[in-house]
């Protein structure tokens, strides 16, 4: 008889570990940018995230560990810049530490090697530690999904309430709609400099600029 193969449990944290930075900072910044921004960066680190678990399963030769090993490195890449910052706003004394590029990557480095050593070297259960960062990836991800989704559902309600809203014209003082006056309304943004436009370009703007600043516009 043959034995019945149990499936393997699938390793999702390293997936998750790519594409939730990515998605966190959507989230945060969601009434900022369209979701349609987040696509390339989503796409390049999927597959960087591949590569890095190509080699790592090449190096240990074990699904679990190199799945572990990647989400560790992926995790290291996504940290470095916020714990320099850190490091460089902080008076402490591990601000000096923590701030330089050298000793920072060293750390890295170092804490990285001990993950490595202690999951090759070790008996470690890297299949209950798998089922645990699968379930903190998919807390994670579940967290930034539903602010993602929530905001866009709100957006979408807003905007179909705001197209089947009729707003009634009401004109005072106006028999004929032909005889109202025409109204004008300018947002002024940028404007380029009145050197730049005599010099660059040969129109002299001095006139306009003198009526805005008799209208206390400048």
């Amino acid at each position: 008889m043959k034995r019945s193969k149990r499936k393997r449990l699938p390793a999702i944290h390293p997936w998750i570990a790519g594409v939730y930075p990515i998605l966190a900072l959507l989230a945060f910044n969601i009434d900022q940018a369209p979701i349609s921004a987040a696509f390339r960066a989503l796409l390049l680190v999927l597959l960087a995230s591949k590569v890095i678990w190509l080699i790592f399963q090449h190096l240990v030769r074990d699904y679990y560990k190199s799945a572990i090993l990647t989400t560790a490195a992926l995790i290291f890449f996504f940290i470095y810049g916020h714990i320099y910052s850190y490091g460089n706003s902080t008076n402490a004394f591990w601000g000096e530490i923590l701030g330089s590029h050298p000793s920072l990557a060293l750390i890295a480095i170092l804490t990285f090697a001990a993950i490595f050593f202690l999951l090759t070297k070790k008996n470690a259960d890297v299949v209950q530690l798998t089922k645990v960062l699968n379930f903190i990836g998919a807390a994670l991800l579940t967290f930034s999904l539903f602010q993602i989704a929530s905001y866009e559902i709100s957006l979408s309600a807003k905007i179909s309430n705001f197209n089947n809203e009729v707003i009634p014209l009401k004109v005072e003082g106006y028999e004929n709609l032909n005889e109202m006056p025409d109204i004008y309304y300018i947002i002024l943004d940028m404007y380029t400099r009145t050197d730049f436009l005599k010099d660059q370009m040969g129109f002299d703007n001095v006139d306009f600029i003198e009526q805005l600043r008799k209208k206390d516009f400048i």
